[in-house]
């Protein structure tokens, strides 16, 4: 596939004016994003501006990298370009297979410790949640983007670009060297990310409450509000019973039913397991004499999955509210609680 410079070129600078976009809302909210409250529209926010005004900095030292290494081996840089999110040098002078490898290597090099850099920076000497949550997402972006998103590019394209020379058969030990470290890099992120230590730290610096950071599977999710429904059971007066909810690709759920006021009563609670964990509680009522009176209603969603004791509460009162739901029947009367 042919790579088009002129078409990156261009895409950078439109992406520039989305980043000088970013900056002036930024400025403009900064009191709100920088305070003690950091919100979710705060993070969403953040993610933003991590990608719009922090990368294209990283890029630009991504650049200048390759220039010192140029210089470094005597070469003359002879054009230089930066579109944001996309640059190049131009260079002359050099041949040395081992010297190109190295002058397309330490662009990354800077690019990465970029990365890896305000990720240490966060985690160990945390500001405010704000900025943390920047950071951290600035430095995952632009690992991801040099080690992932560009040899992807590289190699599916005619780009010629850094990962084709550092890859070369040119120079294959030390391409082979740097598979390895490559490799450990993402594999180290992928594997600090499943430590719960690390997880909690990255809730604590950024804001979050550690069970918006949890990693739960779906047989522990629903053993977990399984739990929490029986606890809320106890100390209901009803006599509910617990059923199985069922379960989808992303989610379980258990269900509470019960009886009174001539309707069958229930509350559901299902626990989303995906990236976006949360537990939502929805309440419903049906007639028991077959017709189409009832109705259901969202009582409560909660972030992350807490432990069953703080759950458990949250149904209580659902299990009470929905008790003394009223109902208008079909024939203009009030179904109520007995």
């Amino acid at each position: 596939m042919p790579f088009d410079f002129t078409g990156m070129a261009i895409m950078g600078l439109v992406m520039a004016v989305i980043s000088i976009r970013t900056i002036y809302q930024t400025i403009r909210d900064r009191k709100q994003l920088f305070d003690e409250n950091f919100t979710r529209a705060d993070r969403q926010h953040m993610s933003v501006a991590a990608f719009f005004i922090l990368i294209p900095i990283s890029v630009f030292f991504h650049e200048v990298g390759h220039a010192v290494a140029i210089w470094w081996y005597g070469g003359d840089v002879v054009a230089f370009g930066f579109f944001f999110f996309f640059g190049f040098v131009g260079y002359e002078g050099i041949s040395d297979a081992v010297e190109l490898f190295w002058i397309a290597l330490w662009g990354n090099i800077v690019s990465v410790a970029m990365g890896l850099g305000v990720l240490v920076l966060a985690f160990l000497r945390p500001m405010r949640a704000a900025v943390n949550y920047l950071f951290i997402m600035f430095g995952v972006i632009s690992i991801l983007m040099s080690l992932v998103f560009y040899p992807a590019i590289d190699f599916l394209s005619d780009l010629h670009g850094d990962w084709s020379r550092i890859y070369s058969s040119d120079t294959m030990e030390h391409a082979i060297g740097t598979g390895i470290v490559h490799a450990a890099i993402l594999l180290g992120m992928v594997v600090a990310w499943q430590i719960p230590r690390v997880r909690l730290r990255f809730a604590e610096v950024t804001g979050l409450r550690p069970e918006e950071i949890r990693k739960v599977n779906k047989k522990q999710a629903e053993q977990e509000i399984t739990q929490a429904a029986q606890l809320a059971i106890e100390q209901f007066d009803g006599l509910a019973r617990l059923e199985p909810g069922g379960s989808s690709r992303d989610a379980v759920s258990v269900r509470i039913s019960w009886t009174s006021g001539g309707y069958t009563r229930t509350v559901v609670i299902i626990a989303g397991v995906n990236q976006q964990m949360r537990i939502e509680i929805f309440g419903m009522v049906r007639a028991l004499d077959g017709t189409e009176d009832g109705g259901e209603q969202r009582i409560k969603g909660i972030r992350g999955l807490p432990d069953p004791e703080r759950v458990a509460p949250h149904i209580l009162r659902a299990l009470k509210q929905v008790d003394g739901w009223q109902v208008v029947r079909s024939d203009g009367s009030t179904g109520h609680q007995a």
